[in-house]
C-alpha cells in the first residue's frame, strides 16, 4: 500500500521568517530590536557627553569672570590690565576671542578710561557663544552668561 505523504518546502526567505526578525520568537530578543536599542543608547550617550561639556564650559566661564573681576577691582578700572588679563585667560582656558565678550557696568565711571572710584561697585557680564552639536548633523547655538560683581579697591584723585 502506497501512502500519500505531501511534503511542502518552505524557503528561508518566507514572510514568516521576516516577521519573526521584527517581533522575535518565544521571548528571544530580535536582531532588529537589538540594533535599534543600541542606536538609541548611543544617541543618549552622545547627548549626555554634550550636556556635560556645557557644565564644564559654564565653570570655565565663571572662573573667567571671577578672575577678570578680581583684576578690575584691584586696578580700579575696566581697561588696561583687565584686557591683558582677559587675553591671558582666553589662552589658558582655550576660549576663542571671537566667541567671548564681556562688559562692565559701574556705579559711577570717572572719565573715559573706565575708572571706578574706591568703594564703587562694578558689575561684569561675560557671554560666550557655543554650539550644541549633538551628533554633528545640526548645530544649535547656545549662549552662556556669567555675571560677577566687585568693589573698586583704588582711589582716584580728581
Amino acid at each position: 500500500m502506497k501512502r500519500n505523504i505531501s511534503a511542502s518546502y518552505v524557503s528561508p526567505a518566507s514572510p514568516s521568517v521576516a516577521g519573526r526578525l521584527i517581533r522575535g520568537d518565544e521571548g528571544d530578543i530580535a536582531y532588529v530590536e537589538t540594533v535599534i536599542s543600541s542606536f538609541v543608547i548611543l544617541i543618549a550617550l552622545v547627548f549626555a557627553v554634550n550636556i556635560f561639556s556645557f557644565f564644564t564650559l559654564k565653570q570655565d566661564l565663571d572662573y573667567f569672570g571671577a578672575e577678570l573681576m578680581a583684576a578690575a577691582a584691584a586696578d580700579g578700572r575696566t581697561d588696561g590690565a583687565v584686557k591683558e588679563r582677559a587675553a591671558e585667560l582666553c589662552a589658558e582656558l582655550g576660549f576663542d576671542s571671537g566667541d567671548i565678550s564681556w562688559s562692565f557696568e559701574g556705579s559711577e565711571f570717572i572719565g573715559s578710561g573706565g575708572r571706578v572710584q574706591y568703594g564703587g561697585t562694578m558689575k561684569l557680564t561675560v557671554t560666550y557663544s557655543a554650539g550644541f552639536g549633538g551628533t554633528g548633523i545640526v548645530d544649535i547655538p547656545v549662549t552662556l552668561r556669567s555675571v560677577t560683581s566687585g568693589i573698586s579697591e583704588r582711589y582716584w584723585k580728581s
